[in-house]
């Protein structure tokens, strides 16, 4: 069995191979960027993608005290290192499968994204109540709809609602603002975990409702956006 100091040479080769095979990535054709274009920091002025920022960052961000705190209030719970091991795996699983069949959703993108969100919600106030094992299986599973499914309804609304030229910028705030969410979130939870425990979760749970009513709210301007809107600030 592997000494669990010689773990970190593991993780070193798999980030290792993932860049080798990085290199056969064939770049995608984008059209040249003309001086008459807008800038990316416009985005930053258009209210839709501040809601589309907004509702990210709050769905995913909700999983905060999860990443933070779940294997530790699983071991509390007496479960065992293979059983820790199973809940975060079935987890993954269902992430990969909401992403190998994204591609056939038919339904809108701000949909998706409440779907996320009322999922959230929900995952986050069973988890809060510390049910048995194979209940929190089912409850794990639901990663693939709390995060994947979310992830796909935000990347989707990108591409409908940001031109082009500006995606590669439009991500990289999204990404931006997500962590600085997502760093608050899990120190704030770690002062609510020290004193209340597992309820911290509720309050995962209310973020993530805050952020399937910004959806909502946005939902009818969001789904008629097309690239232009943004671009122009209509």
């Amino acid at each position: 069995m592997l000494d669990s100091k010689n773990l970190i040479w593991v993780i070193v080769a798999v980030g290792a191979l993932s860049a080798f095979v990085s290199l056969g990535l064939i770049p995608l054709d984008v059209p040249p960027v003309t001086a008459e274009q807008p800038r990316a920091s416009g985005l930053l002025k258009q209210p839709l993608f501040w809601a589309i920022i907004g509702a990210h960052t709050l769905i995913q961000g909700s999983h905060g005290a999860y990443y933070a705190f779940a294997s530790i209030t699983w071991q509390s719970a007496g479960f065992s290192g293979f059983s820790i091991a199973l809940l975060w795996s079935v987890g993954v699983i269902a992430e990969i499968v909401i992403f190998a069949i994204s591609p056939r959703f038919t339904i809108s993108p701000t949909v998706l994204v409440m779907i996320g969100a009322a999922s959230a919600v929900l995952r986050w106030i069973l988890t809060a109540m510390e049910p048995r094992l194979e209940i929190l299986v089912a409850v794990q599973a639901m990663h693939g709809l709390t995060f994947g499914i979310t992830q796909v309804g935000i990347v989707a609304l990108l591409v409908r609602s940001v031109p082009h030229h500006l995606l590669a910028s439009a991500q990289g705030y999204l990404v931006a603002f997500g962590g600085i969410v997502s760093a608050i979130t899990v120190i704030v939870s770690g002062l609510i975990y020290a004193r209340w425990g597992s309820e911290v979760y509720f309050v995962m749970a209310a973020m993530a409702a805050a952020g399937g009513a910004v959806m909502m709210v946005w939902r009818a301007r969001l789904d008629a956006a097309h690239a232009t809107e943004i671009e122009e600030g209509t």
